[in-house]
């Protein structure tokens, strides 16, 4: 999986994982919703197996 930054500051990193518009009431409801909570699940078992736990250890991944 490649990080790219999307936008940062001296505050924030945003990492973006996809997009919807939420029209439902539960996320697992619709196809299009569904797929990206499957993005968002890799997203986070990614930064999880390379011990991403705060904003250091997120920007040390983006450098390396």
């Amino acid at each position: 999986m490649k990080i790219v930054p999307i936008f940062e500051n001296k505050l924030f990193a945003y990492l973006i994982t996809g997009g919807a518009i939420k029209m439902s009431q539960k996320m697992e409801s619709h196809p299009d919703t569904a797929i990206e909570l499957v993005k968002l699940a890799n997203a986070r078992n990614y930064l999880m197996q390379e011990d991403v736990i705060d904003d250091l250890s997120f920007y040390e991944l983006m450098i390396n």
